[in-house]
């Protein structure tokens, strides 16, 4: 099943069709990813929140093991989240390790700042409960780290060289699919904000970078 690709402004090429393990239930999202692999994806979503990612690790382990792997890594576009509970540099760090060790991969191709908020629960682990509500149900935002904290986790992961490209995954209706670009000047703001900076990283500027990838849920 072969795949068209994009290139993106880092020079790295992904696959466009991808292979998605939300909601995938335990003892089968292994097999699926298997198939997937099989029959010709090359680019495997994932990420903490979905609970699965030791399960899709062992998968990983098999098809890109051994001298005469059944899928070279190199290969596949491998795509992870930091989940809204982990909002610190450390914390992203952590929980990019954490994914990596679940994952069985010594690095990720892409990692995604899942949602662009912090939740005042910190921290790992991440569970199926990991939420940043308060005892009457509503969500709690942290009070003690910012954006700005969770992107310099993101890019100290790619320092590191833990990831290939880091990117915020943005799942809010009506927003157009692009890449976003920011002034290098370093002028800090929200997601939304910067979506609304820029909405186009085609006009070649050399006083801008690629920031951030939104997508219509």
């Amino acid at each position: 099943m072969p795949s068209k690709t994009v290139t993106l402004p880092t020079g790295h090429t992904l696959a466009v069709n991808g292979f998605g393990t939300w909601k995938s239930e335990p003892g089968k999202v292994g097999a699926a990813v298997k198939k997937a692999l099989e029959i010709g994806y090359r680019h495997i979503d994932c990420a903490a929140i979905y609970m699965n990612e030791a399960e899709v690790g062992a998968v990983f382990a098999e098809m890109f093991g051994g001298d005469n792997p059944t899928v070279k890594r190199e290969d596949v576009w491998i795509t992870s989240k930091v989940w809204t509970s982990c909002g610190s540099k450390e914390e992203v760090v952590a929980a990019c390790r954490q994914s990596l060790s679940d994952l069985k991969l010594d690095y990720l191709d892409e990692y995604l700042v899942h949602w662009p908020a912090n939740w005042e629960h910190q921290g790992l682990p991440i569970t199926e409960t990991t939420m940043g509500t308060g005892p009457d149900g509503k969500l709690r935002w942290s009070k003690t780290n910012t954006l700005q904290s969770k992107w310099e986790g993101m890019e100290e992961c790619h320092r590191l060289g833990l990831t290939k490209v880091r990117f915020v995954d943005t799942q809010w209706s009506g927003w157009k699919a692009c890449l976003i670009c920011k002034p290098q000047r370093g002028a800090e703001g929200g997601a939304r904000a910067a979506a609304q900076e820029c909405c186009s990283c085609t006009d070649g500027s050399s006083n801008r970078q690629p920031l951030l990838l939104c997508h219509t849920a």
